[in-house]
């Protein structure tokens, strides 16, 4: 159970920060570039105005590393 509440709130700040990138790059990172690019400038992004997290990206509560697929499935 505080693994669940753990990754909520991790999730929720991931969301966040990816929406921060959104309005300062003016769309998600892709793929490729993954959640890397909220703590590490994406080449050629010149409109980056990070890092949106103040460390790396933690993986989840159960130690397993979070999955960005962008876009996703449903677009």
């Amino acid at each position: 159970r505080s693994e669940a509440k753990a990754a909520r709130a991790q999730i929720d700040a991931l969301g966040k920060a990816l929406d921060q990138y959104r309005i300062d790059v003016g769309r998600y990172p892709d793929t490729g570039q993954g959640l890397t690019a909220l703590t590490a400038r994406p080449a050629g992004e010149a409109r980056w105005a990070g890092p949106y997290l103040a460390k790396a990206v933690p993986p989840d509560p159960w130690g397993r590393p979070y999955r960005y697929d962008s876009p996703g499935r449903h677009g």
